[in-house]
């Protein structure tokens, strides 16, 4: 019996429902409908403008005949909107553009998140080397800002990504590009260089002076600016490098704000000339320990002792070159000893400094069965080739220098 009330009383109401309805059409009410959201925001420049009807015809199709379409903009500060129906960003900010829509008999609107970007370069222009990669922040912009970028030249390579400006240099020169952001267009000019040192190291005697130059593609009519980390050791000017004492200074020149680095090592002159006679015999000479001594010939030992004599340093022995290992029992003795173990940062090395590599059980002294000559800036001049080996070896046991110390 309740079951049967209960239906009866729903359907009393739903009578009474449509009646309502029927009366509210026949006294020209219109049915209002809950407002609906796009899903599609409006973002656009600040100066810039943008035709809010065809945006509506773009997102949602044509309007229909005998409906009439109203748009308001909430915050004109933000945004303004004209007669026309055109859009104008005013200021950075968000607000609402809302379209109201009036059918025959009911209405509804639709609302529109809008955002006013002020996009803008944190710089007009870059400097970049050749093959070089930097990234440039796109300032005053939002998620979903619509960026596109128009290269027509063939100096850079360039791609937006997570509100960055993705630049890499591909040929040296300059060319402007133009992005694009939210309707505004910014213009960015990208210069790639490709200044160089031939050499990133110098050896360099104690009084002797060398002019350094610069080589590549850079503006010859920007000055060069020239510094020394330290003038005790070398000075510099106009890429003149001079060296004063013993150790190692970092030469730096400034190009186009861009920094060139060049690692001086000043040392002994007599040592200087070790090193030229050095390379010299592993270049015309040829490897082998049964005719160490002869000429044109060579093995470890007896190119490191070749090298070293002439500058006062035997090793002990005046007329024949001992092995490896006793001229490391000597010079450990007799010459200052840099390292008893691999040396991890060559700023503690200067060219010129013997490495001996031992650790086997071969019955010699501290297993040594190598040695080799530091040529300067990580390399050694050893047999085969003059950097055929690393200064950081896993297997070095003794590092001296060619001072006498007793």
């Amino acid at each position: 019996m309740k079951i049967k009330q209960t239906k009866l009383f729903v359907l009393l109401y739903i009578g009474v429902l449509m009646i309502g309805l029927w009366a509210a059409k026949q006294k020209g009410y219109a049915q209002t409908y809950p407002d609906r959201y796009s899903q599609a925001p409006v973002i656009i420049a600040k100066g810039c403008m943008l035709d809010a009807k065809q945006w509506y015809r773009d997102n949602f199709g044509l309007e229909e005949e005998g409906v009439a379409y109203t748009y308001t903009v909430a915050d004109s500060n933000i945004a303004s909107l004209d007669e026309a129906g055109i859009l104008t960003g005013n200021n950075q900010g968000a607000t609402e553009l809302a379209i109201h829509i009036n059918y025959e008999e009911d209405e509804e609107t639709l609302r529109i998140p809008v955002t006013v970007t002020d996009p803008s370069l944190e710089m007009a222009r870059v400097i970049l080397r050749k093959n070089e990669n930097i990234s440039l922040p796109l300032l005053g912009i939002t998620e979903g800002s619509n960026i596109s970028i128009a290269l027509k030249g063939t100096k850079c390579n360039m791609y937006s990504w997570n509100g960055q400006l993705e630049i890499n240099g591909k040929a040296t020169g300059a060319e402007t590009v133009k992005i694009t952001v939210d309707g505004k267009v910014l213009s960015l000019v990208v210069r790639v260089i490709n200044p160089y040192f031939k050499t990133e190291s110098l050896n360099l005697s104690k009084g002797a002076s060398k002019q350094v130059k610069i080589y590549g593609y850079y503006d010859k009519k920007k000055t060069v600016k020239w510094k020394s980390s330290d003038k005790k050791i070398a000075t510099v000017k106009n890429g003149l490098v001079k060296g004063k004492r013993e150790g190692i200074a970092l030469i730096t020149a400034t190009v186009e704000g861009m920094e060139l680095e060049m690692r001086v090592c000043v040392i002994k002159k007599s040592i200087n000339k070790s090193l030229s006679r050095a390379r010299s015999i592993v270049k015309t000479s040829e490897y082998s320990q049964d005719k160490r001594m002869k000429k044109g010939y060579y093995d470890c030992s007896s190119l490191v002792w070749r090298a070293l004599k002439p500058a006062g340093f035997d090793f002990g022995s005046k007329y024949w070159a001992p092995t490896a290992a006793d001229m490391a029992k000597y010079a450990r003795k007799h010459y200052k000893v840099i390292a008893k173990k691999p040396v991890k940062n060559m700023d503690k090395l200067l060219p010129g400094d013997v490495f001996f590599y031992g650790g086997t059980k071969n019955g010699r002294y501290l297993g040594i069965f190598h040695t080799a000559i530091y040529g300067g800036y990580g390399t050694m001049i050893d047999h085969g080739n003059i950097a055929e080996y690393y200064y950081n070896r896993a297997d070095t046991v003794l590092v001296v220098r060619p001072i006498k110390v007793n």
